[in-house]
């Protein structure tokens, strides 16, 4: 005799292997994609070498011209910075001179409780 909570039990068991059969598709699914997709890429990359490699590599630049063009384009900036660095180094100088002359200059007025 098959009680209520038997046949609970059994459609939770059938709902579950169904989910877990639906769950492995997706995942066959995913894996056949991932597979045409890494061929794909592979394909891409054949190409990109094959025509890098028909053009020769006369049209590329060598990393070290490129590097110093960069290096030659960053040295102004460089020097820029450095001259505003020291700018600013000198008016805190400046500053801090100034904030001591005023507190060495200025004085307080000190008044007696009977003059006010």
């Amino acid at each position: 005799m098959v009680t209520a909570h038997d046949a609970n039990k059994s459609c939770r068991r059938e709902r579950k292997r169904k989910m877990m059969v639906s769950y492995r598709k997706e995942k066959k699914l995913e894996e056949c994609e991932l597979k045409m997709a890494y061929r794909r890429l592979e394909m891409e990359i054949h190409a990109l070498r094959a025509s890098t490699h028909s053009a020769g590599n006369a049209s590329a630049l060598p990393w070290k011209d490129i590097a110093l063009a960069l290096e030659e384009e960053v040295k102004p900036s460089h020097v820029e910075y450095q001259s505003l660095k020291e700018k600013v180094k000198a008016t805190s100088r400046l500053l801090r001179c100034m904030e001591q002359w005023v507190i060495c200059n200025s004085t307080i007025a000190v008044r007696s409780p009977w003059e006010m």
